[in-house]
């Protein structure tokens, strides 16, 4: 009888085809040797998206970029999910990536550039989910995402109406909320918020690339649905990136939603 560990003939094939691609995941001749081409499923999407005076995000950033404004802010968004899949493209087709699903937290900067034609978010800071996949994840986050900051984190829990995180540079998010089914957000926020085909990198002020994302407007995308919001407590933003004062009226005015699937398709960053 098989194992539940796996130690039959497909398990073994499987868990060769995870440490090959974890093993490129995990060194900077991923992109170059592949060129990078990867389709990522999340699932149980919480966006929590803070707003931040202008003046202090601008200072964050790189000086080819500014921060996108709306309501007179700037804006950073939280993201907690869980990577369902991630694939990539071997020989024209598509191809899992074992082994490198689970919770993960994102905090990006939302930004543009001087002229608005480049919609996108720069890249903060990656957590992942203790334990060998968050470990390897960890590992290809610090080795190819320049400039992020990469951890993984002891707890995080996201199940229907409860998010919590834990992380490990000592700093921590718990968030209570109720999904509104019959509320959407206020589409010109939404648009704001999700129509960033754009991903950049920075390090310091002489350094920044960019990727095109693909698949970031497609309309199954936009179904998403408002979260009223019962218990928020954080610190993340300050201690991570010294914004602080300004996570206490998060998700009041409807900032904040949900979407049970998100998706889209990452390309290798260039030079900007």
């Amino acid at each position: 009888t098989q194992s539940t560990w796996g130690f039959g003939k497909k398990s073994k094939m499987r868990s060769a085809v995870a440490a090959f691609f974890c093993v490129l995941a995990c060194t900077s001749l991923y992109g170059e040797v592949l060129a990078v081409h990867v389709r990522e499923t999340d699932t149980n999407t919480m966006w929590i998206n803070v707003p931040v005076p202008i003046n202090t995000l601008k200072q964050f950033l790189n000086p080819k970029l500014e921060p996108s404004v709306y309501n007179g802010m700037g804006w950073i968004s939280i993201m907690l999910f869980k990577i369902d899949k991630l694939e990539n493209t071997i020989f024209g087709h598509w191809v899992t990536m074992y082994g490198l699903n689970g919770l993960t937290g994102k905090i990006s900067a939302l930004v543009n550039t001087p002229d608005g034609k480049h919609p996108g978010y720069v890249l903060l800071s990656l957590d992942f989910e203790e334990g060998i996949a968050g470990t390897l994840q960890k590992l290809g986050c610090s080795s190819t995402q320049r400039g992020v900051r990469c951890f993984t984190t002891p707890k995080m829990v996201q199940e229907h109406g409860h998010s919590s995180w834990s992380t490990d540079d000592k700093a921590s998010l718990d968030v209570s909320y109720s999904v509104l089914d019959d509320f959407r957000p206020d589409e010109a926020f939404l648009k704001f918020i999700l129509d960033r085909p754009f991903k950049f990198l920075q390090d310091g002020e002489s350094w920044l690339t960019v990727a095109e994302q693909e698949e970031k407007t497609n309309p199954k995308n936009y179904n998403v649905r408002t979260v009223s919001v019962s218990s928020f407590s954080s610190d993340i933003l300050a201690k991570r990136f010294g914004f602080a004062g300004i996570e206490s009226s998060v998700c009041q005015n409807k900032e904040c939603f949900f979407a049970s699937t998100y998706f889209f398709v990452d390309n290798d960053n260039l030079p900007f």
